[in-house]
């Protein structure tokens, strides 16, 4: 949890959305894949493709958090 996120905030360099859905799913609970999404969304270098983010969410109320971390 709280040690993983951690990790992900000392991460360096720019990620695909691709890569950052696969982060994602390494994490549980919906409040940290929205806040996994929330720290790397800077380093998104296909910013583009944020839309493939979504289907790695279950509920709609965290693919709504989602976009609008992302500012789709």
């Amino acid at each position: 949890g709280d040690a993983q996120l951690d990790v992900v905030r000392t991460a360096e360099g720019g990620m695909t959305v691709d890569q950052l859905g696969q982060l994602v799913d390494l994490f549980t609970f919906s409040g940290e894949k929205v806040k996994v999404v929330e720290i790397c969304a800077q380093r998104l270098v296909d910013r583009q493709n944020a839309f493939k983010l979504y289907k790695h969410f279950d509920f709609d109320s965290d693919k709504q958090k989602v976009k609008a971390i992302l500012g789709k």
